[in-house]
């Protein structure tokens, strides 16, 4: 029987039907606004968490009498897991929605803060504490980042800088806070205290609301086919009834032929061809889960984008410098000379320049003609230099008034993380890049803190420490400039290759019509 298709009209509006499903478009604003919130509280939880780990370090130095190097691997392995977790944050919130992934990471991260609060050794810190709590806070960052690209387009520098103001504001409460509640209740019940913080991520997760789409002009579109169809089919059955008849009395005279065979033979056939399908299925079913899998993870076609590549690149060194200073902010401290509660409130002022700096340097890359590229660069530039001179500007007021403006950089760097994805890859593939750009933070955070330490058990002070850190800001400075001549080659020999390749589909063609008109002379 003929097959009963569909007219080009109604296969077209089927097909813009289903992209506009697949793709909706952002709002740029409205209920956006509540995601924002929603980003603003989850970040605010997570980073703080994260960032006001140096206060932390002080405590558990003083509790288990381990070296600098050692101890640093508590927060190396939590950051290591709070950025691997990027392509899992991903998977699940495409899988199960970002609310019920961020919901599911607070509750992840209170069970780890409250394992921690009972260790007896700094290995199982290495497991409750590293592990388990980084893993919950990446869970909910990254999805709570990748939601707000769902929500924005024009207005996502703006947005997402916003959103990541939580991270400042969290690591100025949680690091002013936390010093406090370790004073009163000892590094134990401050741990409790924050596992209560953690479960407020699964509150703010409760507020991402999947982006709808225009259900009554798709009810429009669907009952306008719907009566196409019909028509359609209508029409095309009574035309084919003739070619019915003929399969039938076809595949009649077939079946005829084919019990004529010897039932032997055909037995044997039907084992062997149905065990070797079986093998087949099998072994193509499991194949494909694993590529699936795979897929689901990772966005391959990223990798052959040469500008990628060096955003990764330019992420792993910056990590590693910017890890290696804050990491050991409060005990830098404490050796030029400040007490505890003024060490404390350095970290804190990191905090209160991101407050700042992640705004108003979102509301800069917004502008027409601004680059993120090049504010990334200014930024990292800034952060290498203010670094190194830290160590030698001894005061308090001074250590302030520096890690401020420090933190008010970095905060725009990581603003720009995001918007520069968007930018050179497309808004698209900013969740599975943003994915693996945080693996690469992870990697370079897991290396970073105990080398760091080491340094500092080695000379005897941090002097060589951020200096190499600040060296290797100052690099990845340099090759967040590189951002823009390196995807306009890639654009240029582009554009080159397939100028070339139309050319020469257009000498072919004229080829073979000049052959066919020289075949129908003859």
């Amino acid at each position: 029987m003929a097959a009963t298709t569909l007219p080009p009209d109604v296969r077209s509006q089927k097909t813009q039907r289903t992209t506009n499903k697949c793709s909706p478009h952002p709002p740029d604003g409205g209920y956006g606004w509540i995601i924002v919130l929603g980003t603003f509280i989850s970040t605010a939880i997570s980073a703080g968490t994260m960032f006001s780990f140096s206060v932390f370090y002080v405590a558990f130095l003083n509790a288990f009498n381990k070296s600098k190097s050692d101890t640093a691997w508590i927060g190396s392995i939590a950051l290591f897991m709070f950025a691997m977790t990027g392509p899992v944050s991903v998977t699940l919130a495409r899988k199960i929605g970002h609310r019920k992934t961020v919901m599911l990471a607070g509750i992840v991260a209170a069970t780890g803060h409250i394992f921690s609060s009972f260790a007896t050794s700094i290995y199982h810190l290495y497991i409750t504490y590293g592990f388990i709590t980084g893993f919950g806070l990446g869970l909910a960052h990254v999805a709570s980042m990748e939601i707000v690209g769902n929500y924005f387009k024009g207005r996502l520098s703006i947005a997402m800088g916003i959103a990541l103001t939580g991270g400042g504001l969290g690591q100025v409460g949680l690091s002013i806070v936390s010093q406090f509640i370790i004073d009163y209740y000892g590094w134990r019940g401050t741990l409790m205290i924050f596992s209560a913080f953690s479960l407020h991520m699964s509150v703010a997760g409760a507020l991402f609301r999947p982006l709808e789409h225009n259900r009554s002009k798709l009810q429009r579109d669907s009952n306008s086919n719907k009566t196409k169809s019909a028509q359609n089919t209508e029409y095309s059955l009574v035309e084919d009834k003739s070619d019915v008849r003929d399969n039938m009395i076809r595949a009649e005279m077939e079946k005829d032929q084919y019990d004529n065979r010897d039932a032997r033979y055909t037995r044997v056939d039907d084992e062997a061809g149905g065990e070797v399908e079986s093998r087949n299925c099998r072994l193509f079913k499991c194949c494909s889960y694993v590529k699936s899998f795979v897929t689901s993870l990772y966005d391959v076609s990223l990798f052959r984008e040469p500008v990628y590549i060096t955003i990764l690149t330019c992420t792993f060194v910056a990590t590693f410098g910017l890890n290696s200073i804050l990491t050991h902010l409060a005990r830098k401290g404490v050796d030029i000379g400040l007490n505890l509660k003024q060490a404390s409130f350095t970290v804190a002022m990191v905090g209160i320049g991101q407050i700042f700096g992640r705004p108003v340097l979102g509301i800069i890359g917004n502008l027409p003609k601004m680059k993120p590229s090049l504010i990334w660069s200014a930024c990292l530039f800034v952060c290498a230099v203010l670094g190194i001179c830290s160590m030698y500007i001894m005061t308090f007021t001074a250590q302030l008034f520096i890690m401020c403006v420090f933190g008010a950089s970095m905060g725009g760097y990581m603003v720009m993380i995001s918007v520069a994805m968007a930018y050179f890859l497309g808004r698209n593939k900013m969740g599975p890049a943003l994915s693996v750009n945080f693996q690469v933070v992870g990697c370079s955070g897991l290396i970073s803190g105990p080398i760091s330490g080491f340094l500092r058990d080695h000379y005897g002070d941090y002097v060589v420490t951020y200096w190499v850190g600040g060296c290797a800001i100052l690099l990845a400075s340099g090759l967040a400039f590189l951002f823009i001549p390196i995807d306009k080659c890639v654009k240029r020999r582009r554009n080159k290759t397939s100028k070339e390749k139309h050319a020469l589909n257009n000498v072919t063609n004229g080829d073979i019509n000049q052959d066919l008109s020289l075949a129908s002379k003859v």
